[in-house]
């Protein structure tokens, strides 16, 4: 009897540590849905028409037409920036442009470039950058529009290339149709609806900058007062409720920033910047800025 009460308590201690030895794990903890698909996870770019392009930016992507794949997007940021990607005589190309008040580099391209060179686009002046492994960009600004533009290769850039596909695709928004007038004035008072906030830090600064542009651009178009009439009554017709009760006191605050800077000299716009390029602006300048304010009169 013993023998067996000692068999029996033997095996009881021998199960009890075999189910101790089991390890049941927990389970995963799953990962939140957002972090395994993507989900709201805003994209920069997307997916843009060259009707899409002119209607959302005012820039023209017509150009682009005429090469093969040609595919458009646009890039959300501090500044939207439109891009198409494209292939000519067996290279692939990327041009971006967007409307800025300063020159800045919207390439994308990010190298350490070993040859630097200038050429001529147009009637400006660009920058070539070329890597030894094949990379390369040409950029250059047209300042009176305030446009920046930039073409580029990831492979088999020359100098030759980038400088020849640059004077190919560039559509100059400076010019004697109406047309290029309303773009160009479209994107200037874009960006005196954007940079231009009156009463807040900063704000006489970007005025000046803004007038400058604005008064730059009236001495290379010499456009009429009528037309420029035009233009922002127009341009304040498209406006929200809240954009348009604030459009007159930013149109009188450009209107003052030119008049301070035509009397008394460019030193405001050091602070900030636009750097006049047309200075002294000549009297046929002046009636415009007052025809933009009795529009918002």
């Amino acid at each position: 009897m013993k023998k067996f009460m000692c068999l029996f308590i033997a095996v009881i201690m021998v199960l009890t540590m075999c189910a101790c030895g089991v390890k049941t794990e927990a389970p995963a903890e799953e990962a939140p849905a957002a972090e395994k698909t993507g989900e709201n996870i805003a994209n920069p770019v997307q997916e843009a028409t060259v009707e899409s392009l002119i209607n959302d930016m005012g820039v023209d992507f017509s150009a682009f037409e005429q090469f093969e794949n040609a595919a458009y997007s646009m890039i959300s940021g501090s500044s939207r920036i439109g891009q198409a990607d494209y292939s000519f005589e067996g290279d692939e190309y990327n041009a971006r442009i967007a409307s800025l008040a300063a020159e800045e580099d919207i390439s994308g391209m990010h190298y350490t470039w070993t040859e630097t060179s200038e050429a001529e686009v147009g009637y400006c002046t660009a920058s070539v950058n070329l890597t030894a492994e094949g990379q390369g960009v040409i950029s250059w600004f047209d300042v009176v529009p305030g446009m920046m533009y930039t073409v580029s290769m990831s492979k088999n850039a020359t100098a030759d290339k980038l400088i020849a596909m640059a004077n190919r695709v560039f559509v100059p928004v400076q010019g004697d149709s109406n047309g290029d007038f309303d773009l160009s004035f479209n994107a200037i008072l874009d960006e005196m609806i954007a940079s231009y906030r009156p009463g807040t830090a900063g704000s006489s600064i970007n005025a000046f900058s803004v007038a400058a542009h604005m008064a730059d651009f009236f001495t290379e178009m010499n456009p009429t007062a009528g037309e420029v009439s035009e233009v922002v009554a127009g341009y304040m017709s498209g406006l929200s409720d809240d954009e348009k009760a604030s459009f007159p006191e930013r149109i009188n605050g450009i209107v003052g920033a030119y008049r301070e800077l035509a009397a008394n000299g460019t030193g405001p716009l050091a602070d900030g910047e636009y750097e006049a390029i047309s200075y002294p602006w000549p009297d046929t300048v002046a009636p415009l800025f007052d025809a933009m304010e009795n529009v918002v009169k």
